[in-house]
């Protein structure tokens, strides 16, 4: 089903991403394993590099690839993302999720909500087997770059609403005590 495809050509360009982040700065992934499973020790570190990993290789097949074994996979990934997040909440460290690396933000409601719905988009593409990029393309206008575009432009947004989004969140919770913008004010000088 081509209608799919584009959901679920987000869902891996956000797996990908995540997984360069966490390859180049693995630290809030580590710390984030170490909070969830401190039994992990140093395990913690190579889980992190580990799951980068495994997140770039999947999120790429997954784009190019498609189908259903590939989108399955994806969504239980996310479904993954969004329990350990649950976990995050949770607690009472919250901490972050790890999710992009030093880009993260500290773990709410929006990395459970949003993990859910981008494994529920990839379990409906894995449930009509979804064609990856290199089948759709055939039936695609301009030879993709259209959808390559709108793929990247969503894989965008979900990654601002996993980082943006909660900081806000966590920010407007906490308030501030300084105003954002200075009064502008006009002097008459001598």
């Amino acid at each position: 089903m081509l209608e799919l495809a584009g959901p679920l050509a987000v869902a891996a360009l956000v797996l990908a991403a995540g997984g360069l982040f966490k390859l180049r700065d693995p630290g809030p992934t580590r710390e984030m394993f170490t909070s969830i499973g401190s039994f992990l020790g140093r395990g913690a570190a190579v889980l992190a590099v580990v799951s980068g990993m495994v997140e770039v290789t999947l999120g790429v097949a997954t784009f190019v690839v498609g189908g259903r074994v590939l989108a399955v996979c994806t969504a239980a990934s996310f479904a993954l993302f969004a329990f350990v997040a649950w976990l995050l909440v949770r607690s009472p460290d919250r901490g972050s999720c790890g999710c992009f690396g030093r880009h993260s933000s500290e773990t709410t409601w929006f990395h459970v909500t949003i993990d859910l719905a981008v494994a529920a988009a990839a379990a409906t593409a894995a449930a009509v087997d979804a064609p990856g990029f290199v089948d759709a393309r055939l039936e695609l206008p301009a030879a993709g770059l259209p959808f390559i575009g709108l793929a990247v432009l969503g894989a965008w947004f979900v990654i601002a609403g996993l980082t943006v989004l909660p900081a806000v969140s966590v920010a407007a919770r906490r308030g501030r005590s300084t105003p954002s913008v200075k009064t502008f004010q006009i002097t008459s000088g001598a």
